[in-house]
């Protein structure tokens, strides 16, 4: 049987490095409205956050 050699990049094994620089890029290139949705989630999650250390820090004050 004759053994297959492929010169296409795409067929090539993907390395340690090669995969963490796509990776990289798959989220640095990302649709505007990705970005929305991602910029949207951690605000909410900093808004909650703030108010439950507000809360907590209003109680402390209270009992002091």
């Amino acid at each position: 049987m004759e053994q297959k050699t492929s010169t296409i990049i795409n067929e090539a094994p993907v390395g340690d490095v090669e995969a963490a620089v796509d990776g990289f890029f798959g989220l640095v290139y990302l649709h505007p409205t990705d970005y929305l949705l991602v910029i949207g989630s951690l605000t909410l999650f900093a808004i909650y956050g703030l108010s439950v250390y507000a809360g907590i820090k209003w109680i402390q004050k209270k009992f002091n």
